[in-house]
């Protein structure tokens, strides 16, 4: 099926997925391959963790702990001033992987990673692990930091591996998520959704750097109430958003 958006040029890594604008990417699958992490050795992720919220200076999620549970291995990480981080998975790791922080405060989001690379952790990417996670009809089990404690309901999925190591259907996922950021809990026309906002870089706000464009989409949703003044992701487009993974056509079986 052909897209009716309006694309420009994105990063090569989630090319498929371009700039939306507009309408829902609906039914229009990515031909990029990723890194899967199908091997045995080190997995290295890096990222940022970022949310805004309201009387904040910052969107950075700084000296926050970062776990990586893996199909197999896990690695933990502290996030810099900046949100950045680098986590390593030791040899043998193999994604794909269940991405984590959590504030001092409990505040946690989580993403995804489908092996090596950049894989950041926002609101956004916790609404695409709700989204996946209602599409291969699992639970992505909250974690606890400094505990063996994992989502191994996801990670360990035979269905979930599937979505994960193939460009088409993760794509398809990152683009219907993208369309419920943008129009829920109201429709916002003039939004660009980055589509690379589960891998592109991300700068965080901070008292040194008023941040990139992928934190001036995240800004915008705080806005319109997206990401609710805690940071958090608004449960109302969490609703929408499983409620579509749910339909038959979007569900995803194991192999």
């Amino acid at each position: 099926m052909q897209s009716t958006l309006k694309t420009v040029a994105a990063p090569a890594r989630l090319g498929a997925t371009m700039m939306l604008v507009g309408a829902v990417l609906a039914g229009c699958g990515g031909g990029d391959d990723y890194d899967t992490g199908d091997l045995s050795g080190t997995l290295t992720i890096t990222g940022t963790a970022a949310t805004v919220a309201a009387g904040t200076e910052t969107s950075a999620i700084g000296g926050a702990a970062v776990l990586a549970t893996c199909a197999r291995g896990q690695g933990t990480a502290t996030t810099n001033a900046d949100g950045s981080f680098s986590v390593t998975v030791a040899n043998p790791g193999a994604a794909p992987c269940v991405l984590q922080v959590f504030r001092a405060d409990n505040f946690t989001l989580r993403s995804v990673a489908t092996g090596n690379g950049n894989f950041n952790i926002t609101p956004v990417t916790e609404l695409l692990v709700q989204y996946i996670s209602s599409q291969i009809s699992t639970t992505a089990v909250p974690v606890t930091p400094g505990t063996t404690n994992s989502p191994i309901p996801l990670t360990s999925n035979a269905a979930f591996a599937r979505l994960m190591s193939s460009p088409d259907l993760l794509n398809r996922s990152i683009a219907r998520v993208g369309e419920f950021a943008r129009t829920v809990p109201a429709p916002a026309s003039t939004l660009v959704v980055p589509g690379d906002f589960l891998t592109g870089k991300l700068v965080a706000r901070t008292a040194s750097s008023a941040g990139n464009e992928q934190n001036v989409f995240l800004e915008a949703l705080r806005a319109r109430d997206t990401i609710t003044a805690t940071g958090a992701l608004n449960a109302a487009t969490a609703t929408a958003a499983n409620a579509d993974a749910n339909l038959p056509a979007n569900k995803v079986a194991a192999p």
